[in-house]
């Protein structure tokens, strides 16, 4: 919780003296390692402050959903939010309303008939990410940028000695990182056909929406390539794309 609330910036941390406010039991049937990543904490119309969990129960993978009157004393709900058979451990949970008629962020409060919410969750089992989209009566919203930063995983396969050589690994603050940009405009991309993006060097590269990593047997430096690449047999509308190269970060 923050040492000193009257600090704008909220600078200084300090552990809450009633700690766990949240934490997994015997008659919760879930394990101490099934239970992470909460997510942003909201209020609902309700004046209830709501939190969602990444868990499982065997096979079973589970949103669990903690709600709050005082944001101290929470209560696990007999249900979750949403669950999946067979889909094992969820995590880095994140529930969100976006718009149906446009492209900026909104904040949890938004409601109404042209907004729908996403409930999306990080596989631990495929490594993938997976998104649910339905209507409702956590991320973080960026209000004077309209929009809403989500976290996301990709599968990383680098060493140890691979991520010292590139110079990042898993980072988080990427957009700082940015250099060289290429910008497509909207582009049908037949069935079984592929574009060359060029411009950028693919060992080191963020594309927005698809991240992907590439690791051939034998290709270095200018002989890397990236691809935008349609395997389907009909033809697909790319309405953007944008990619990067990334220099290195400073890591401290």
């Amino acid at each position: 919780m923050p040492k000193n609330l009257s600090d704008p910036y909220l600078t200084e941390w300090i552990k809450y003296c009633k700690n766990p406010v949240m934490a997994p039991t015997q008659k919760d049937k879930i394990n101490a390692s099934s239970f992470r990543d909460p997510t942003t904490a909201w209020l609902g119309p309700n004046k209830v402050w709501r939190v969602l969990i990444g868990s499982r129960v065997n096979k079973l993978g589970l949103a669990i959903l903690y709600k709050s009157k005082d944001f101290e004393h929470w209560t696990l709900t007999e249900k979750p939010l949403h669950s999946a058979t067979g889909t094992r451990m969820w995590e880095c949970p994140d529930f969100f309303p976006v718009k149906t008629d446009g492209n900026k962020g909104l904040d949890m409060s938004a409601r109404g008939k042209k907004v729908k919410y996403v409930l999306k969750n990080s596989l631990d089992e495929t490594k993938h990410d997976y998104y649910t989209i339905g209507t409702y009566d956590a991320t973080f919203f960026d209000s004077e940028k309209q929009r809403r930063i989500l976290w996301g995983w990709a599968n990383e396969s680098s060493s140890v000695k691979d991520d010292v050589q590139k110079g990042w690994a898993e980072v988080q603050e990427i957009e700082n990182l940015r250099r060289n940009q290429v910008k497509w405009p909207s582009k049908i991309l037949e069935g079984g056909s592929k574009l060359e993006v060029t411009g950028v060097t693919a060992r080191q590269l963020i594309k927005v929406v698809i991240t992907s990593r590439v690791y051939p047997t034998q290709a270095t430096d200018n002989q890397i390539k990236l691809f935008v690449f349609n395997n389907g047999t009909s033809s697909i509308k790319i309405t953007y794309l944008n990619a990067w190269r990334l220099k290195k970060a400073q890591i401290s």
